[in-house]
């Protein structure tokens, strides 16, 4: 996500929270080591940066992602390389989430934190804090219930996903994923990243396959499509780009 500059985030405060709830895992299926410890990584080639429809590239950008596990805590850090741009300015986004997976029984719930950070600006623009609920489903599905709202330069603004997902894991390792969703933003979120905009409503669908290539590798297809369903906040995009596709390699 990119945003006005805004209120500074100290950096002793970002390290602190990092390490009081880990993240979300990035890239999927890593195998834990005994101690119930795994790092995946991964570098994603998609053809544009749309973060909730809002583009924020011309062209194609450099996604890479890393993410420790620990148990049910996960820290994760996420970057965006924007190769149109001169030297340092290329590296546009920085993020860092952290995360804890709780069962409690009928659900799955994530609570998390998400630090969204400019090198180009300095410290934090801002910060969401964002809860998963999921239930498994027939079949295989999952019913998804993803709640995120912000906590620093725009309180109020939040940002509510309604979804079903589902995962195919093939015997030769690989796995094709599945998801379907609709979602709206408060009209805090329109002001602060659409102005003029009433509250935004979107639906979408995707599927990503990842294909494993040998020696912990692998590679990662996938396609998004995701539209502002009402006509008169379609309208005020930027740019309206409802179609992305991409390209990841993963090491577990």
């Amino acid at each position: 996500m990119i945003a006005s500059p805004g209120h500074r985030l100290p950096l002793a405060a970002l390290l602190v929270a990092c390490a009081v709830l880990p993240a979300r895992a990035m890239s999927a299926e890593a195998e834990p080591d005994r101690a119930g410890r795994s790092v995946t990584a991964e570098v994603d080639v998609v053809s544009r940066y749309v973060w909730r429809t809002l583009a924020y590239s011309d062209g194609v950008v450099v996604q890479p992602s890393a993410t420790l596990v620990a148990g049910h805590a996960e820290l994760s850090v996420w970057a965006n390389v924007d190769p149109s741009l001169l030297g340092s300015e290329r590296l546009t986004e920085v993020d860092y989430s952290a995360a804890w997976g709780l069962d409690l029984g009928l659900l799955e719930a994530t609570p998390s934190v998400v630090f969204y950070t400019y090198p180009q600006v300095g410290g934090a623009s801002t910060g969401e804090l964002q809860l998963e609920l999921r239930r498994g489903m027939a079949d295989g599905w999952s019913a998804v219930v993803r709640y995120a709202t912000d906590v620093f330069d725009y309180p109020g603004a939040s940002f509510t996903t309604f979804g079903l997902d589902r995962e195919w894991t093939f015997t030769s390792g690989g796995s094709l994923a599945l998801t379907a969703q609709t979602g709206r933003g408060s009209r805090r979120f329109s002001d602060a990243y659409l102005p003029g905009s009433p509250a935004m409503s979107v639906a979408g669908v995707g599927a990503s396959w990842t294909v494993p290539v040998g020696r912990g590798w692998s590679v990662r297809p996938h396609v998004d499509w995701l539209e502002v369903v009402d006509a008169e906040a379609r309208d005020l995009l930027p740019a309206h780009t409802p179609l992305t596709l991409g390209i990841a390699l993963g090491r577990l």
